[in-house]
C-alpha cells in the first residue's frame, strides 16, 4: 500500500473532528523523557472520549530528534513531537 497525500488529514483537522464528536473529551500529553542538550524527546498522548473517563480510549507516542528537523523548525521540535503524538493517538 502506498501513501497518498490526498488522503492525508492534518492533525488540526483530526483534533477538530475529535472535538466535534466528543465535546467533553480530553487530550492529555505527557513528556516521557526529554534530553534538551541532545535534542531528543519522547511524548505520549492519551485520548479520553468523555470527561468522566478514567482510562484513555487511545494512546500513542512520538519521538522527536531535533537534528532531523529542518533548520527553521528545530526550535519547535518538542511542540511538533507533541502534535505528532496527538495525531497518532486520534
Amino acid at each position: 500500500m502506498s501513501f497518498k497525500l490526498d488522503d492525508y488529514e492534518d492533525v488540526a483537522s483530526r483534533i477538530k473532528r475529535f472535538r466535534d464528536k466528543y465535546d467533553s473529551g480530553r487530550i492529555v500529553v505527557d513528556v516521557i523523557s526529554h534530553d534538551a542538550k541532545e535534542g531528543i524527546i519522547l511524548v505520549e498522548a492519551s485520548i479520553y472520549r468523555y470527561g468522566e473517563d478514567t482510562l484513555p480510549a487511545a494512546t500513542d507516542i512520538a519521538l522527536g530528534i531535533r537534528d532531523t528537523f529542518n533548520e527553521n523548525m528545530r526550535k519547535f521540535y518538542a511542540e511538533d513531537t507533541a502534535t505528532s503524538a496527538i495525531g497518532r493517538a486520534i
